[in-house]
């Protein structure tokens, strides 16, 4: 049987990194609660939200009911329109970050690169690229994949 979070050998702090947004913001609001686990989000974008931020072209909105496209955590009343607009979805997904305060645990402009489990150290080694080109790498025990399966599809 594995230790649990609460067992005295695990007396360091475990790692868990989450590429990209949707799913980093979801893993953040709850893994930022346990206080032996260091949370780092990598954005490849200028800012949050993936798609939404990315997407501004006329006429661009979520294709299934505002009410369903959000966090249950994190519910909105208010929506404009039964589909709402991505400049709606964008607004959402920004204030939620902000109220929830989760912001702080976001690097934006840093590209994934590669991402690769190493068995010996039983650690995931992350290949990261920033905006002007250097390359690091980081590594951490648990790796939350949040990268958009169309965002590059060629």
């Amino acid at each position: 049987m594995s230790p649990s979070v609460d067992d005295p050998r695990m007396n360091s702090a475990a790692t868990a990194e989450t590429l990209g947004w949707t799913r980093g913001l979801c893993f953040v609001k709850f893994a930022g609660n346990l206080s032996k686990l260091d949370l780092q989000v990598y954005e490849k974008n200028d800012d949050i939200a993936g798609t939404w931020w990315e997407n501004v072209y006329p006429g661009c909105a979520c294709d299934i009911p505002a009410h369903i496209y959000q966090f249950m955590w994190a519910l909105n009343p208010f929506w404009s329109h039964y589909y709402a607009d991505g400049k709606e979805i964008l607004q959402y997904f920004q204030d939620v970050a902000d109220k929830y305060g989760l912001r702080k645990y976001v690097k934006v402009r840093h590209t994934v690169v590669d991402a690769k489990w190493d068995s010996a150290t039983a650690k995931w080694t992350v290949e990261l690229q920033q905006a002007d080109g250097t390359k690091f790498t980081d590594t951490c025990d648990f790796l939350v994949n949040g990268c958009g399966l169309l965002n590059n599809w060629k």
